[in-house]
């Protein structure tokens, strides 16, 4: 039966390989001190017992405690003093081999007693390090989440493309072109301020000095955003010296952030590189300092922020010289947009030097990577108005034709507006679930790569969501005039004249005709006030048919701005009524209302087209990773070939359905159940999707229970 001693000794051993390293050599060295008590006991024994006191007495180290002890001193303090930190595992291990002095039952109580009081003491040490240890992680992950004014901020970008989109009208190539311009503006001015913001911004909680002047910058720069969405629908317009000044007005505020932290790098204050705070931003320098010469790592901070700073300047001289262009027929000048991309260029060109040379803190420890997710979010959310806006007209059309004998015409745009809304659901998801939040470990270059690559989703998620509610109001009006067309009777007034002109074959080209002349050019009484009425209509995109009273008297006021162009200020300031009164100056035929606006077509297929391959290519950079076996790297493949596969097959729909008989004749199921066929696409390639999910998941359970039985 093995000693009390023995049990104390197994405890004890217990104890210490439960504690990290430094806390081992602490609780052995204890533990080696309480044996060398336990010797000292046995040696006090033998000295009653054993006739080798006599050497004992003379100075001599009796046989069994020189056993005992196996050569090692009987003097405890001595012991604990001459003991080698570097020894102490091995004798731990000694120790727990076998070696067991013969000491008694009693000195084995009071020594199991000093052990417990022993290791309540590291227990508590172990415990107030792994609560430091989980307070570290916390403060970590603290660090990447976005904080409420970043939230703010990126609501009034958003803010920016709701007033712009209230004035957009994405009916050509060219206005299509004018958008993307003004959304990459703003994209790239919010993109370049984020990315200070993310690795400096409220990082010197220390100083007041500076955390002052870092909330002034910022109050400043949320006072240029809002001045972005003053002069968003003036840039609709043709206006684009007062944006060019905004723009100007951004990049001094970040070239300040900067000259600001040169300052506190240099001075040595508490915001440069030895403040605690900053030590991640330390270290990825310090791998950069070794492994790019031999430079300190203040020294490439201030170089990386002066490359920024010089590249800011050129941008401004830039667009400070597009500002004295003079504006040509109300639209944005060649060359103002030559020295804008310019000017843009250069900024892009500094920034990514800079985050592939990884001289700065790695963009996947900072917010930036769900600053970026929160931001597609939002830019689908604030689409939404545009939705609701259509949805609105829907609504008035099932108010004023329910009961009578075309209510429930509008009940096909109604399906299409429900439509609209499966399609911005699947998209999200189809960018969401897959994303990992924690494991993002790539290099520089690639994450900057990924960074960039979200500029894609949020341009096309923008313009989709305008062409949503377009489309909406487009078959809408289609709707309306098809069923104006069918019962002209219902809308039309019932004397035998008008009635006789219904029955005539004059109605019927008044549809039709794509070369109707201008309304106050028909000689026809009859003709012209139909065709007063049909772009009423239009101009109230199908939300009603008026009466040809209300119809005469709308068309009648708009009649001296036919041949003329309102400037960009004026045209601003009456909002919708111009996009009315060009409507009904434009439109004189079903035909040709339909010819022009269905372009927006091309969009809504187009548009979720080229988020899915922009998609495919974001879940290329996350899921690169070389810790993957096999059957997952297979299932993401497959995942991204059903992407992509979806992708083209909404190219294909969007050129052999619509281009080719779609435009011939627009008045098709293909048109007016066309955002319906968009979103049976999408639907087909989320189930798809969650099938392959779920095939994949009982491959993996099915592998691990063959391994198991093996």
């Amino acid at each position: 039966m093995a000693s009390p001693n023995q049990d104390v000794q197994q405890t004890s051993v217990d104890s210490v390989h439960s504690l990290n390293h430094s806390q081992q050599v602490q609780a052995q060295q204890s533990e080696i001190h309480q044996q060398a008590s336990n010797r000292e006991g046995q040696g006090n024994n033998s000295t009653t017992d054993n006739p080798n006191n006599e050497q004992e007495a003379s100075g001599e180290e009796p046989p069994s405690s020189q056993q005992a002890s196996g050569g090692e001193q009987a003097n405890p303090t001595s012991n604990q003093d001459n003991i080698d930190p570097a020894s102490l595992p091995s004798r731990a291990r000694e120790t727990e081999e076998g070696e067991a002095p013969q000491n008694s039952v009693e000195h084995g109580n009071e020594t199991t007693q000093n052990t417990l009081n022993v290791t309540p003491g590291n227990t508590n040490s172990q415990q107030t390090d792994s609560t430091e240890t989980s307070s570290d992680k916390e403060k970590a992950m603290n660090e990447k989440l976005p904080k409420y004014e970043d939230f703010f901020t990126d609501l009034l970008l958003t803010a920016c493309l709701s007033v712009y989109s209230e004035n957009a009208d994405l009916t050509s190539i060219s206005k299509i072109s004018i958008f993307i311009g003004y959304f990459s503006l703003l994209w790239w001015s919010w993109w370049s301020q984020t990315l200070f913001d993310v690795r400096y911004r409220g990082k010197y909680e220390n100083d007041l000095l500076m955390e002052y002047y870092q909330n002034f910058l910022r109050g400043a720069s949320i006072l240029g955003r809002i001045g972005f969405a003053s002069v968003s629908s003036e840039f609709v317009h043709g206006g684009y010296r007062d944006f060019a000044v905004f723009y100007v007005l951004s990049r001094v505020i970040l070239i300040f952030d900067y000259l600001m932290l040169i300052f506190y790098i240099e001075d040595g204050s508490p915001g440069s590189s030895d403040n605690p705070q900053n030590t991640t931003e330390s270290q990825e320098a310090t791998e950069y300092h070794n492994t790019n010469g031999d430079y300190s790592i203040t020294v490439i901070k201030i170089q990386c922020h002066w490359i920024i700073i010089v590249g800011t300047i050129i941008s401004i001289v830039f667009w400070s010289g597009s500002v004295f262009i003079d504006v040509d027929k109300n639209t944005v000048p060649r060359k103002a947009v030559v020295f804008w991309c310019i000017g843009i260029s250069v900024e892009i060109i500094a920034q990514w030097f800079i985050e592939s040379k990884s001289s700065l803190e790695h963009l996947s420890k900072t917010p930036m990577v769900k600053r970026l997710r929160t931001f597609s979010f939002m830019v689908f959310g604030n689409g939404f108005d545009n939705v609701g806006q259509a949805l609105k007209l829907v609504g008035l059309s099932f108010n004023s034709r329910g009961g009578s004998q075309d209510g429930g015409n509008a009940f096909i745009a109604f399906l299409n507006g429900i439509a609209s809304v499966i399609i911005v659901i699947l998209l999200f998801f189809d960018y969401y679930p897959d994303v990992d939040k924690n494991k993002f470990d790539a290099d520089p270059a690639q994450i900057a790569l990924w960074c960039y690559t979200h500029f894609i989703l949020h341009v096309t998620s923008a313009v989709l969501m305008i062409a949503l509610g377009q489309t909406i109001s487009y078959i809408n009006t289609l709707t309306t005039l098809i069923q104006l067309h069918n019962h002209p009777s219902s809308y039309l007034p019932k004397d035998s004249d008008w009635q006789t002109y219904i029955n005539s074959p004059n109605l019927t080209q008044v549809f039709n005709n794509n070369s109707m002349p201008a309304a106050g050019d028909i000689p026809s009484n009859y003709t012209r006030t139909v065709v007063e009425l049909i772009a009423t209509t239009i101009s109230l995109r199908g939300a009603i048919v008026p009466e040809l009273d209300l119809a005469q008297r709308l068309f009648d006021s708009t009649k001296p701005f036919k041949d003329f162009s309102l400037p960009p200020a004026a045209s601003t300031a009456y909002g919708k009524y111009v996009d009315a009164i060009n409507a009904m100056q434009k439109a004189d035929s079903l035909d040709r209302y339909l010819s022009e606006n269905f372009f927006n077509f091309n969009l809504v297929y187009i548009c979720p087209a080229i988020y899915l391959f922009g998609n495919t290519v974001l879940k290329e950079l996350e899921h690169r990773r070389t810790d993957e076996d096999a059957v997952s790297r297979r299932a993401k493949n497959f995942s991204q070939c059903i992407r992509i596969c979806c992708g083209v097959i909404l190219v294909l729909v969007q050129v052999i359905l619509l281009l080719t008989f779609g435009r011939t004749d627009p008045r098709t199921m293909a048109v007016e159940s066309g955002l319906i066929i968009l979103a049976c696409i999408l639907m087909l390639e989320s189930f798809l999707q969650i099938a392959l999910k779920i095939y994949f998941r009982l491959l993996i359970a099915l592998r691990r229970i063959l391994l198991e039985e093996i």
